[in-house]
């Protein structure tokens, strides 16, 4: 008998977990256990609810007939004319155990299929039964759900290649059920917004052939020939992506030379693979139980996406958006699905109206729509456009600024918009944003190492450590970067790379610099002649903030104390970015000093 567990157990995240808790039920219960039963003992067992439904397809036969489709497993037999349960292995089984019996499994299933289309290849009269072995092979046991677009294209190229003749659309998904053990979860991998599904599945043509009759029945055909196997899938799936990208680049071209661009067809590969489940795509249960500091995060981030996309808009003449399209248009701008759950929200009205300094929502007759505060031209965006005293600072000095200027505070909507390194100004807007956004989350990881005492992190590990926080991968490439090196050293504002006898490390950047206004005043006498006129009147303007109004009486009104607070908290922001700017300037001026 297997020992009762102490405590409650984490829900399974495979199907090879389910079936081992299964089996563990089995072995401590009852013997015979009635199927009846199962759920209830598993609950106990375990300590979380038996969603054998998450797992495999429970249908009009009951939890007998879908226990029988795993016989490696559970035996199904009958006791006084009721229908009990054992397990089919050892007690003393172990997972392997089970993984190993599973395998075997799944060999014999797929010898008997490639028998059976073998023997329907070789006597075409036999119609009858050929076409009730594909339900036999299916009702035999269950696939393991895709975890990625490829295998989900792949599963629905086998279920429209088994089927004798086109089938109608509406029974795509009870045919995948039926022939794979497992649900069409297609809106995880596939966005299905107003077009529908037949909208959808146009939009992946090298896997999918949509035809519509003319009473508007759309049935799906396998666009592949006929036996072909997963690597011509993925070929044809690269190079529909790189014609995609062709013409992208075309109509990008024909724009810059003033030409109109080309009539666009499935604007991008939205369905067809852009979409990951590890780029935030469809996420997994756990990812769903994250902390609300996270998810706070999220939220920002995926706010300021949002305030992208209407910005896009607005340059097209576009004033507003209708919330039904957002997630389309979304999709279509960033690569990456318009994820409400991640942000907490379930509701995409309920989401943009907890955004009122953001975004606006209105109701007329076509339904809600969202369009940028009246305030937003200006304010969407604040940090990226510094204040108008610094910003003539910045193009008084007439010295390359190398360094970027630094957010005041980690807060995850400002670092979206400000701390831009002058090396990235002639990378694409797209490219800045997905930059700041991957920092950011770097920014987040290093943060929550730092509150476990962990001060530095091998920058080896660093992607590892991205994707158990986030849940998705470290993607250096959205971010126009090849090398994780270069990416962490251009944004010194927000981390800073070192060596170890380990490797290269990298820790959050010291705001220091920042405290200490008084520093870039102390520079050396020759790198003082080397730089222009205007950090000592950059100075000066940070001498003048530190010392304005500081003799002024204090302001009775709440009105005027708020006023001033902000007054001041502006300043302040100011200054420290000058600050940070000409103690950066120093460092470089001192480095170029040794080297001559």
């Amino acid at each position: 008998m297997v020992a009762q567990p102490a405590g409650a157990q984490r829900a399974p995240a495979s199907i090879e977990d389910f079936l081992f808790n299964l089996h563990s039920t089995l072995v401590a219960g009852p013997s015979p256990m009635l199927v009846d039963d199962l759920k209830e003992a598993y609950s106990k067992k375990h300590g979380h609810k038996c969603v054998i439904e998450r797992w495999l397809v429970v249908g009009d036969g009951g939890l007998a007939a879908t226990l029988k489709r795993i016989p490696h497993v559970v035996s199904v037999f009958e006791a006084n004319g009721k229908a009990c349960v054992k397990t089919a292995l050892p007690a003393n089984g172990t997972k392997e155990t089970l993984i190993e019996a599973d395998l075997n499994f799944r060999k014999e299933l797929q010898r008997k299929n490639a028998a059976a289309k073998a023997a329907k290849a070789g006597a075409p009269t036999a119609a009858a039964p050929a076409k009730a072995a594909p339900p036999a092979a299916a009702a035999a046991g269950p696939t393991r759900p895709p975890a990625t677009v490829e295998d989900f294209l792949w599963n629905v190229h086998q279920v429209l290649e088994a089927c004798p003749a086109p089938l109608p659309i509406d029974d795509l998904k009870d045919a995948y059920s039926k022939q794979l053990g497992h649900k069409c979860a297609i809106e995880r991998f596939l966005v299905v917004g107003d077009v529908g599904l037949a909208g959808t599945l146009k939009r992946i043509p090298h896997v999918v052939t949509v035809t519509v009759a003319t009473n508007g029945q759309a049935t799906l055909t396998p666009t592949l020939p006929k036996g072909s196997g997963r690597e011509a899938l993925k070929q044809a799936d690269l190079d529909y992506r790189k014609s995609l990208q062709q013409k992208g680049a075309a109509a990008k071209a024909a724009q810059a030379g003033g030409k109109a661009a080309p009539p666009a067809k499935p604007a991008s590969p939205t369905a067809a693979g852009t979409t990951r489940p590890s780029e935030g795509g469809g996420e997994p249960d756990a990812k769903k139980q994250k902390p609300a500091g996270d998810a706070e995060t999220l939220s920002r981030m995926l706010i300021q996406g949002v305030v992208r996309v209407l910005q896009h808009q607005a340059k097209e003449g576009k004033a507003s958006l209708l919330v039904s399209q957002l997630p389309e248009e979304f999709k279509t701008f960033w690569k990456v699905p318009f994820n409400l759950q991640s942000a907490g929200f379930t509701d995409a009205s309920t989401f943009l109206k907890a955004w009122p300094n953001k975004v606006e929502v209105t109701s007329d007759a076509s339904g809600d729509s969202v369009a940028l505060v009246k305030k937003a031209g200006a304010s969407a965006e604040p940090d990226a456009k510094a204040p108008v005293p610094a910003a003539k600072t910045a193009t008084a000095a007439k010295a390359p600024a190398a360094a970027p200027a630094p957010a005041s505070s980690p807060s995850p909507t400002s670092d979206l918009a400000d701390g831009e390194p002058d090396a990235k100004k002639a990378k694409t807007t797209d490219m800045d944003t997905l930059s700041r956004m991957l920092v950011q989350g770097v920014v987040r990881v290093l943060q929550s190492r730092a509150k476990e005492g962990k001060t530095e992190l091998l920058v080896s590990s660093l992607a590892d450590e991205f994707k158990a926080l986030w849940k998705v991968p470290f993607n250096l490439a959205s971010a126009g970067y090849t090398d994780v090196n270069a990416f962490l050293k251009a944004w010194p504002n927000k981390v800073e790379l070192s060596s170890s006898p380990a490797g290269d490390v990298v820790a959050l950047a010291k705001k220091g610099l920042a405290e200490k206004p008084k520093e870039p005043v102390k520079a050396p006498v020759t790198a003082a002649k080397s730089m222009p006129a205007e950090p000592p009147a950059a100075a000066k303007s940070v001498a003048a903030v530190a010392s304005s109004d500081g003799d002024a009486p204090i302001p009775s009104s709440d009105a005027e104390i708020r006023k001033e607070l902000t007054r001041n908290a502006q300043e302040l922001e100011e200054a420290a970015k000058r600050q940070q700017g000409l103690v950066l300037r120093q460092k470089a001026l001192i480095e170029a000093l040794a080297r001559v």
